[in-house]
């Protein structure tokens, strides 16, 4: 399968969290969602309940997504920034867990699945780069869900040289690949949520080389190269690929 690319954009971080997510629904949709007729009781409390009814259909993907995250990684748990990202009328959650890798932490997005195509959120785990990471991660999710609406397989994202060149020059990687979970087991690819089926993909950086070669020959080449090289997917400055 050939990808495709988007440039990352920056969301705005959120420096406080202090409502939850069904909240800032409601009060988009208090503000600007077409209220479709009265349901018993004055049209403020029909139009509450249907923001409710609207904002929980919403945040069960969230909820899943966090439930897989913590049945994954139980009790490890250590950061979580915030970005509102306007492309997906909402909050992205980057959550940071330390203690299933010896040698690394685990990236965990919620809000992705927020997008209009099927439900997907991404981790990245990484031995470095930890302060660097989240806004890179949320700005390339940015990127992909505004050119091709979700997160799905195979996808490719350029332009972090132009984001954070400091970050380019000390790992030497310019893309981010969207590939199925390698550091974990088959399992935690896909979230059940109710009669639904959600997937987590894995985000790999790649060098111009490397996404290159992609474009060129497919995820199927790529990957066989991956294994090939026995690359350090945990290691953000890992050497490039040599193709064989």
């Amino acid at each position: 399968m050939q990808s495709g690319s988007a440039k990352p954009t920056q969301g705005e971080v959120i420096d406080k969290y202090n409502d939850t997510l069904g909240r800032y629904i409601c009060k988009r949709c208090n503000e600007g969602d077409k209220f479709e007729g009265k349901a018993g009781g004055s049209d403020d409390d029909a139009r509450e309940r249907q923001c409710r009814r609207r904002s929980a259909e919403k945040m069960n993907w969230g909820a899943c997504y966090f439930d897989h995250y913590e049945r994954n990684f139980p009790n490890r748990l250590v950061g979580r920034e915030v970005y509102a990202l306007p492309v997906i009328d909402g909050h992205l959650q980057i959550l940071t867990f330390d203690g299933s890798f010896s040698d690394a932490r685990v990236f965990a997005t919620v809000g992705a699945s927020r997008a209009p195509g099927p439900a997907a959120e991404l981790v990245f785990i990484s031995s470095s780069e930890w302060e660097t990471l989240p806004d890179i991660l949320a700005a390339c999710l940015e990127g992909l869900i505004t050119e091709s609406g979700c997160l799905k397989y195979a996808q490719l994202v350029a332009g972090i040289d132009e984001l954070d060149r400091e970050f380019c020059a000390r790992t030497g990687k310019t893309h981010l690949y969207i590939t199925v979970p390698h550091s974990l087991p088959n399992s935690f690819f896909e979230v059940q949520c109710g009669e639904k089926t959600g997937n987590v993909f894995q985000g790999i950086l790649l060098t111009n080389e490397e996404a290159d070669y992609l474009r060129k020959k497919g995820s199927d080449a790529l990957e066989a190269q991956m294994e090939a090289n026995n690359i350090d997917l945990h290691n953000p400055a890992r050497p490039a690929m040599t193709f064989r």
